[in-house]
């Protein structure tokens, strides 16, 4: 039963990453993390094969694109690969235009704009015009992200940019595919270290396994056959010592000693004795955990505040959990009380007070938190509900309802995001563009990618560069930025040549980029990180608390944690730690 719970758990995940890859953003990102693919590029059609032919049908069965192809892909950013003749070419929209010619030896999906082919055993890249945009040359090639491809050249790896100029040479024996947190794990002489963006190495690779990128300012790394953790100055964190690790969230991670999991702190420090067949991250207070192939529920003090007992269980959203008991679906409360019973063939967390629910006819509605259908299960597809209306699919065309379930935008577009700011994204063709709440084009489809807006203005890319358009669809700040991120009280973190800055409404730039890392401003002051440091800036760029503490978080009622030497306090906008750091966890003041 346990084995049979995972499998099913896994299966729907994978299922609703696919899905929620369609209509809704993805969690807020940098412009660098985030791929030119957008999550509503997708098109609701499946390829299929019939005498020998592949074809593409619709999620009513019916017949889209007839069967003509030796071979089909999905659809991503709009195109799909397919196969004539033994050659790869690429279709756009549900009428099956062939828009690049099968030319290619082989041909994969399109990611920022790039896709890689094939060409008598070598790879390279085209634009969406089919262009050659970097002839092929590759052993091996991998998608863009955040503007950087890993290739491989005479049996080594390196990166290069769009441009197709090699950015870090070919001189590893294993790469990571791409930059998180600015650095990529890499391969030396059988170990492992890591690399920054300019391909310094700036971990010395001496590891038997590393992770693939740092999570919280920490790495797990393996020595001999023990886990531990390192700094991103390569010095051990935690002394390797546990059979399995995981990586950091919310100050813990989960750590497996005698077979058996529990949580550390970032000193390394024991704090959930291991215990558990399995454990999750916390979320809302408590951690779903696996006892004898049931699942519960335990606090932060590892006390069990609900028995295992169920066949599946998810974390806590709005003061509910999805439990699964019986190949069904259902909702329990912080008691463990069955506050909803499982009855739904599928069911997502709660969001304004209304969840997703899909009934045994394949369609989507809504429920209310005392289980009550709110909205009848009828669409195709459909997302949270935010600012009052929840984005739906029906015949493959996107529209939104409100919380009576009324169709109040009809469906008409070929993808959707959800409401900000009183303006929902919209994509028409293969450009993005905005509307209102009356379902009006407000800002007419023209980017190459658009965000949410966030005090009055949305990050918006036009070619490789971000920017911002004001309401009105204005650019007001020009394209120009390697990232670009939301205003957080009149200024925005940008980021030029490698280093982080600010810039006002106006685009210009009040902080120099100085920064190897930046936070969102909040009450007047911005963390901001130097080498391996914290402090904080003020809104002039003054460094009003110098960089000395290992991790620091944003002011909250005038104080900020802090942590120094694996304990947490709290400090002043002075700087001044008024409570001492000797806590294990400490959270903000509200």
């Amino acid at each position: 039963m346990r084995i049979h719970a995972k499998i099913n758990h896994a299966l729907r995940q994978i299922k609703q990453i696919l899905k929620f890859s369609v209509f809704c953003a993805p969690s807020k990102g940098t412009a660098e993390t985030e791929a030119t693919e957008t999550p509503s590029d997708e098109i609701f059609l499946s390829p299929v094969k019939i005498d020998g032919k592949y074809g593409y049908i619709d999620k009513n069965g019916k017949m889209a694109i007839k069967p003509q192809f030796e071979g089909a892909g999905d659809f991503k950013e709009g195109l799909a690969r397919i196969r004539l003749d033994n050659k790869w070419g690429y279709i756009i929209n549900k009428n099956g235009e062939i828009v690049i010619n099968p030319q290619f030896d082989d041909a994969w999906d399109f990611h920022e704009g790039l896709a890689r082919i094939e060409l008598d055993g070598k790879y390279g890249y085209i634009d969406k015009n089919g262009k050659i945009a970097i002839k092929p040359q590759f052993e091996e090639a991998e998608w863009f992200y955040g503007g950087l491809a890993r290739i491989k050249l005479d049996g080594k790896y390196g990166y290069i940019d769009k441009s197709g100029n090699i950015a870090i040479k070919p001189q590893f024996e294993e790469a990571s595919w791409y930059f998180e947190e600015g650095l990529a794990r890499i391969k030396l002489d059988g170990k492992y270290g890591y690399i920054d963006k300019s391909g310094n190495i700036v971990i010395k690779p001496q590891f038997e396994e590393a992770s693939w990128y740092f999570e919280e300012g920490l790495a797990r790394i393996k020595l001999g056959d023990k886990y531990g953790y390192i700094d991103k100055n390569g010095k051990i964190a935690i002394k390797p010592q546990f059979e399995e690790a995981e990586w950091f969230y919310g100050g813990l991670a989960r750590i497996k000693l005698g077979n058996k999991w529990g949580y550390i702190d970032k000193s390394g420090k024991v704090v959930i004795k291991p215990q558990f067949d399995y454990a999750r991250v916390f979320q809302e207070g408590l951690a779903m955990i696996e006892l004898g192939g049931k699942y519960g529920f335990i606090d932060k003090s590892g006390n069990i505040v609900i028995n295992p007992q169920f066949e599946y269980a998810w974390s806590f959203q709005e003061g509910l959990a999805r439990i699964e008991l019986g190949d069904k679906y259902g909702y329990i409360d912080k008691n463990g009380e069955i506050a909803i019973e499982p009855q739904f063939y599928e069911a997502e967390d709660f969001q304004e007070g209304l969840a997703r629910v899909r009934l045994g006819n394949g369609e989507w509605g809504y429920i209310d938190k005392n289980g009550n259908i709110a909205i009848e299960p009828q669409f195709e597809e459909a997302g949270d509900f935010q600012e009052g209306l929840a984005v739906i699919s029906l015949d493959g065309k996107w529209g939104f309802i409100d919380k009576n379930g009324k169709v109040v935008i009809e469906p008409q577009f070929d993808g959707a995001g959800f409401f900000q700011e009183g303006l929902a994204r919209i994509r028409l063709g293969d450009k993005w563009g905005y509307i209102g709440k009356n379902g009006e084009i407000v800002i007419s489809p023209q980017f190459d990618n658009a965000w949410w807006f966030h005090e009055g203005l949305a990050w918006i890319k036009l070619g490789s560069k971000w920017g911002y358009i004001d309401k009105n669809g204005k650019i007001a700040i020009n394209p120009q930025f390697e990232v670009a991120d939301d205003f957080q009280e009149g200024l925005a973190r940008i980021k030029l040549g490698g280093k982080y800055g600010y810039i006002d409404k106006n685009g210009e730039i009040v902080i120099n980029p100085q920064f190897d890392g930046a936070g969102f401003f909040h009450e007047g002051l911005a963390r901001i990180k130097l080498g391996d440091k914290y402090g904080y800036i003020d809104k002039n760029g003054n460094i009003a608390i110098k960089p000395q503490f290992d991790y620091a978080r944003v002011f909250q009622e005038g104080l900020a944690v802090i942590s120094l030497d694996g304990k947490y306090g709290y400090i002043d906008k002075s700087g001044k730690v008024v409570i001492n750091p000797q806590f294990e966890e400490a959270r903000q003041f509200n």
